[in-house]
């Protein structure tokens, strides 16, 4: 039965190859239930954990065609609802202290390194959640930092505040 929520969930992930799709959907079977874990203890082992690397770091799997996926479902959960909610938050993926920290952009302060997450998540009325209707993630250009007095000079288009434009025209769409 669990294994059929991922099924159920990935039914139009199409990679470019059939076999990266199986795999995908394996991983993703295996990070669903243990969710709060690291990749190599999911894993179970040092050659599953490489696996999952070499799957990820597979330039022919786009993580937007996983989330593609994923949004279709969430489509397809929330059609015919009467009313749903779309919460949207921003959330900061802080990997300072950490080896690829250097090649992130910089958070809240000049001390963090890591990437920004703008996630809308559709609710049903009862608060039962439903899935992502959309999902951004970058990294602040570093050359940028310390330029916050800037950014009033800057059009909306120009700045961040416009994820949350994107994203409530992606969830009206």
């Amino acid at each position: 039965m669990e294994t059929e929520w991922v099924e159920e969930e990935m039914r139009s992930l199409r990679l470019s190859d059939h076999r990266l799709t199986v795999r995908t959907k394996g991983v993703i079977e295996k990070l669903k239930q243990r969710p709060a874990v690291s990749l190599p203890e999911a894993s179970g082992n040092w050659a599953a954990t490489k696996a999952v690397y070499r799957l990820l770091g597979n330039p022919r799997v786009e993580e937007d065609a996983i989330r593609r996926a994923h949004y279709q479902a969430t489509r397809e959960r929330v059609a015919g609802k009467e009313r749903i909610l779309a919460i949207q938050d921003t959330t900061e993926l802080n990997y300072t202290g950490k080896q690829v920290a250097e090649s992130m952009g910089h958070l809240a302060n000049k001390y963090t390194c890591g990437l920004l997450m703008h996630s809308v998540l559709a609710v049903s009325e009862q608060g039962v959640p439903l899935g992502l209707l959309h999902q951004q993630i970058w990294k602040r250009d570093l050359a940028e930092k310390g330029k916050v007095k800037e950014r009033r000079k800057k059009t909306t288009s120009e700045k961040e505040s416009q994820r949350w434009l994107d994203s409530l025209q992606a969830t009206e769409e």
